[in-house]
């Protein structure tokens, strides 16, 4: 049905009249008011109606008659019970009273003294337009939207002069326009709405909105866009009001002072478009930026009874002034933004930037993924990133920053920004390398993590921590503290007020140095770094300290120490314990100190060394001077050594070597090659290891000696042990020397000597004397040469042994009776059971 127009003076006659609708289409009902009633009723049968009191669009009704009642506080009184949706009424004071339905009502459109509207939507969710004049609206039940003057998008290019209303919202989720005038607004019971929103640039003027609830005031401010002037436009008093919705420019908004929730209701504060400023009160606030650059305050603590703030900044790069507890939300791809924080903070999803206030003290500011900047106060801060690439700013105090790498790498994510005297600050890193130098003026630095890790300094007095891995550590300045902590640690000392702090336990390690240095308790090793010629000292453990090619001193102190020069002119100092001292090449002092010091000789050259000597001595490696050493150990060359009156281990290492024990309990260890151990007086072990190796007995006194006795036995010359020797040779006395099951070389030398060459093929020279040989069961040789006295063999095989005639001579060959007698210059033997006939040219050797 098309839409139908009814002017209500051509209704009102004598009497009441009632319009009535089919309830189709969109009908408009006007009143002018031009005649005298009481009262106008018309029937809506139950169906919403539209009501507006004002010219009609389109209307007939010729020109506008006013009529003043005498009594000013008369209204006509219209109730609508029709299903007339536009109704409209204008001139004169008008009670308009919707029913339960959504009504559209309008009030009248002038403002003159004294005519004022009253509209109540009753039911329904209505929407009210008080137009001209100073109106009276209310809400009543439902989801109404009221406005007190003219619809906003009608607004004129000036300040429009416009009524002052009175609206009560009444019940329901209510939304109430601001519009200009001073206006008084209770939004009653229900979640109720003052928006600002239809109130924008129209190229004349812009507005914004000023809302403080401390006072309860609410302002719109129109800003002229050609002389920059700008005054109050609207100015309400609300109440009750729990939602405000901005403009589309830099609105202002301030929760109340003081403000008990009794349930879970937050006062919501919507900025909509515009750079807006959103500050909470006591209570529980949502604000909600929008688009712009906005700055959010949560304004306090909200009411942890019940329910925090809530900050949405939306689009822009927003800035959050937290205060308290708050809920931030922020979207992906929402702007870069900031939280300035009275308390200790964890960024939240799509957070940027974080600041913590002097209010905050002593607080945490903790990152998310992204890349944030996070700014710590005066107070001490723990600033940690987590992921993304952040730059951490600490400010005054003593402050931890967490500095982050790729996994299993040295490439850090995190950078650090400290000034000079902002506090004694930290940096914990879990980077495999990491180094101070990317914060100049933060003085500590804490490994984290299990990987091996390095921790380089700066130029201030840095403490460096370790974790449990192998660090290597760095020291750039001075008085810097550096500790390992567990795993087996290397440390690099430049100055010497650098201090290592080791604990038992706590793996084995090293420092390098390149100034004058003592080490620390709990540190084993020790190097000086090349080009630098140096005094090192160790501690009560047992040090490994090795110099360079420069003079060093190198002073084990307690401990059983293992002291290693380099090529230089070295001093070396056992100190305590038990120590090895090696010069190596140069002219070295090598000083054993307490307990049973070793000079180690290691290298291929051969060197000769004597004990005994304490003035310098030319060893093969320079005019060294060894006091208070008891061992030797030399290298792969044929060396000579010798040892003192005291008890010497002497290991002659590979090579032919030649060793002389002296007086005292000595060891003597050939090592591999052909070596000759003589022990001399004294309970001697000899040892010859791989080669062939003699004993060499050189007393006047005769020895007795026992190859094959591996135990120890009384030679004469002391209770000796025999290992791993093949040959022996006596002195000059009348020495009794026995063979073992292997190829032996036996030498009697001086004395009337008896030799057994047990089993195995051995060779036996008797040398001076008259001596008595016994060959063993193999083929053996017996040497003569021609001054050799007189000797005898007791058990010649002939066909099987030989003799071995040396400077080559006539030989004569005897019978003598059952032996036979071989003459060989001033030299006789005698073989025994063995007839003239047996012997031949075959038995023979000449060389």
């Amino acid at each position: 049905m098309a839409d139908s127009y009814y002017d209500i003076d051509v209704l009102i006659g004598l009497g009441t009249r009632f319009v009535t609708d089919d309830g189709s289409g969109i009908d408009t009902i006007a009143i002018s008011l031009e005649h005298t009633i009481s009262q106008a009723a018309i029937d809506a049968g139950g169906y919403a109606v539209r009501i507006f009191l004002g010219w009609p669009s389109g209307s007939n009704s010729g020109a506008y008659a006013e009529v003043m009642h005498t009594d000013p506080l008369v209204y006509d009184t219209i109730t609508f019970t029709g299903i007339y949706e536009n109704i409209l009424g204008f001139s004169g004071r008008e009670q308009l009273v919707g029913n339960g339905y959504g009504n559209f009502i309008q009030g009248d459109p002038l403002d003159v003294a004294g005519m004022h509207d009253a509209i109540s939507g009753g039911g329904g969710n209505d929407t009210l337009l008080g137009a001209g004049g100073s109106d009276l609206l209310y809400g009543g039940d439902g989801d109404d939207r009221i406005f007190g003057d003219t619809d906003p998008g009608a607004q004129d290019t000036g300040n429009v002069a416009a009524g002052d209303d009175t609206i009560d919202a009444g019940s329901g989720d209510d939304v109430i326009i601001g519009g200009p005038g001073t206006n008084t607004i209770d939004g009653g019971a229900g979640f109720d709405t003052v928006s600002y929103l239809d109130y924008y640039d129209n190229g004349y003027l812009t507005y914004y909105a000023s809302v403080d609830l401390t006072t309860g005031q609410s302002r719109l401010i129109a800003l002229d866009l050609y002389d920059g002037s700008q005054y109050v436009y609207g100015f309400d008093y609300v109440s009750n009001i729990e939602h405000f919705i901005g403009t589309s420019m830099a609105d202002q908004m301030t929760g109340p002072a003081n403000f008990t929730l009794t349930d879970q209701t937050r006062i919501t504060f919507d900025g909509a478009a515009g750079n807006d400023t959103l500050t909470g009160g006591a209570g529980a606030e949502a604000l909600y930026g929008g688009d712009g650059d906005d700055v959010l305050d949560s304004g306090g603590n909200g009411n942890i009874d019940y329910i925090a703030d809530l900050l949405a900044g939306g689009q822009g790069n927003d800035r959050y002034l937290l205060r308290g507890p708050a809920e931030i939300v922020e979207a992906w791809g929402q702007g870069n933004d900031t939280v300035v924080a009275d308390i200790g903070y964890t960024l939240g999803y799509n957070l940027e930037n974080l600041t913590l206030t002097e209010a905050a003290g002593a607080a945490s500011a903790i990152g998310n993924v992204l890349d944030n900047t996070l700014t710590g106060n005066s107070a001490n801060n723990y600033l940690d990133g987590r992921g993304g690439q952040n730059t951490l700013i600490g400010g005054a105090g003593n402050d931890t920053y967490i500095v982050h790498a790729l996994p299993n790498s040295g490439t850090l994510l995190d950078s650090v920004i400290e000034y000079a005297g902002q506090g004694i600050d930290t940096i914990r890193s879990d980077a495999i390398t990491m180094t101070l130098q990317i914060a100049p003026e933060v003085e500590n630095l804490v490994l984290t993590g299990t990987l091996n890790s390095a921790g380089y300094g700066n130029a201030l007095a840095n403490r460096i921590t370790g974790n449990v891995g192998n660090n290597t550590f760095y020291s750039a300045g001075s008085g810097d503290t550096l500790a390992g902590g567990l795993g087996n640690d290397i440390y690099y000392v430049v100055d010497a007020a650098t201090t290592v702090v080791e604990r038992t336990a706590e793996g084995r390690d090293r420092v390098y140095i390149s100034v004058n240095y003592t080490m620390a308790a709990e540190l084993e090793n020790l190097n000086v770094l090349a080009g630098y010629g140096l005094r090192a000292t160790g501690n009560a453990l047992a040090n490994l300290m090795t110099g360079n090619a420069a003079a060093n001193l190198l002073s084990g102190a307690a401990g059983n120490d293992s002291l290693l020069a380099g090529s230089g002119n070295d001093s070396l100092y056992g100190g305590d314990g038990d120590d090895q001292l090696r010069g190596d090449a140069g002219d070295d002092f090598l000083h054993g100190g307490n307990g049973i010091d070793t000079a180690l000789y290691t290298g291929t050259t051969a060197v000769r060394v004597d004990l005994a000597l304490t003035s310098a001595q030319t060893t093969g490696l320079g005019s060294d001077t060894l006091r208070l050493i008891e061992n030797l150990i030399t290298g792969s060359n044929a060396d000579v050594l010798r040892g003192n009156a005291g008890d010497n281990r002497l290991y002659g290492g590979a090579g032919d070597d030649d060793l002389f024990g002296a007086a005292g309990n000595d060891l003597l260890s050939g090592g591999d090659g052909v070596d000759t151990l003589r022990g001399d007086a004294g309970n001697d072990t000899l040892v010859g290891a791989g080669g062939s190796d003699t004993a060499l007995y050189t007393a006047a006194a005769g020895v007795r000696l026992n190859l094959a006795l591996t135990s120890a036995q009384d030679t004469g010359m002391g209770i000796d042990v025999l290992s791993g020797i093949e040959n022996a040779t006596g002195g000059g006395g009348a020495d009794v020397l026995r063979g073992n099951s292997g190829g032996n070389q036996l030498q009697g030398m001086g004395g009337n000597d008896t030799i057994y060459g047990e089993s195995g093929s051995d060779l036996i020279y008797g040398g001076a004397g008259n001596d008595l040989l016994y060959g063993g069961s193999y083929g053996d040789m017996f040497i003569f040469t021609a001054n050799d006295g007189h000797d005898t063999i007791a058990d010649f095989q002939d066909g099987t042994d030989a003799l071995v005639m040396g400077n080559f001579i006539d030989v004569s060959i005897q019978d003598a009776g059952a032996n036979t007698l071989l003459i060989y210059g001033a030299t006789q033997v005698t073989l025994l059971n063995v007839t003239y006939t047996q012997i031949s040219i075959a038995d023979f050797l000449f060389p």
